[in-house]
């Protein structure tokens, strides 16, 4: 197991990106996230572009693994909505 620093508390953001995507590039690791590729990676993309950070390739292609559980529901419904009857 590796384990390695983007920077520390007084780094700036764009240079965070930037080793952030390097390290993805050089790397290749599996991600794991919720949500990862519909939310964390596009605003990562979003952010780099603000500071003129080059994110080299796709990187929606990049290993992402969603943990075999979930967490528990709060048991509210996310809709009142149900499907019409077909």
């Amino acid at each position: 197991l590796r384990l390695w620093s983007l920077g520390d508390i007084d780094s700036h953001e764009g240079e965070l990106l930037r080793r952030f995507f390097e390290g993805l590039e050089k790397y290749s690791p599996e991600l794991i996230s919720w949500n990862g590729s519909t939310f964390d990676l596009p605003v990562l993309h979003y952010r780099a572009l603000r500071w003129g950070v080059q994110a080299a390739g796709n990187r929606r292609s990049a290993a992402m693994h969603v943990p075999a559980t979930r967490p528990k529901s709060s048991g509210v419904p996310t809709s009142s909505r149900t499907a019409p009857d077909r």
